[in-house]
């Protein structure tokens, strides 16, 4: 629970952060948490960075993408950076705000998605926050057994805010990925950026 002094406290502290970097103001918000810790697999960083483009493209100024992180998050935020610094997006500077969740801490965060229209992240911690405290998400899935959604998806799975994305293919391994054995390697590349906008569209709709 969240006091409404306590979330426009937050606001104000991310308004103030906008500013100070010249980002999109008056736009609605759609976080981006492309990080995880340990070994699960993830949708390659730069299809992250491509979701955001795309999102841009269909709904031009109608959205600040919020990529949040933590320093250990760092090398998932090179390529992000890297693709979006291409001529082709050249003109989403102001749409895109990489946001340390740890300067502020974990409850500060909590608060401001609140206000998020989208959550789009791995099966990690804040893809959960997302989905307890009621914000539309789309959480990225492994189909290895013991990183999959059977196991760690969210509370509220099966609530119509809620979409699960996962690659399509039988995975046979149990506790880590094949590799270069498995017929489907790299499987988690194969997760469609058109796919997962459309999800988010969807969402959007409901």
């Amino acid at each position: 629970n969240f006091s409404a002094s306590e979330i426009e406290d937050a606001w104000n502290n991310l308004q103030a952060k906008i500013n100070q970097e010249q980002k999109r103001n008056n736009a609605e918000l759609i976080f981006v948490h492309p990080g995880m810790t340990g070994h699960t697999l993830n949708w390659p960083s730069r299809n992250y960075a491509r979701f955001i483009s795309r999102m841009e493209r269909r709904h031009p100024g109608r959205f600040l993408f919020v990529v949040s992180h933590t320093p250990s998050d760092a090398r998932f935020l090179v390529a992000i950076q890297e693709e979006l610094s291409k001529k082709k997006n050249e003109d989403m500077a102001n749409a895109v705000l990489f946001f340390d969740g740890s300067e502020q801490g974990l409850r500060n965060y909590m608060a401001l998605l609140n206000r998020a229209k989208l959550f789009i992240g791995p099966s990690t911690g804040t893809l959960h926050i997302a989905n307890v405290v009621g914000v539309k998400s789309i959480g990225v899935f492994s189909p290895i057994k013991v990183q999959s959604s059977f196991r760690w998806a969210p509370f509220y799975e099966k609530n119509k805010y809620t979409e699960l994305v996962i690659p399509d293919v039988v995975c046979g391994e149990q506790f880590k990925c094949a590799e270069h054995a498995c017929p489907y390697f790299e499987c988690m590349a194969k997760i469609e950026v058109d796919w997962v906008v459309d999800k988010a569209e969807e969402l959007l709709a409901r």
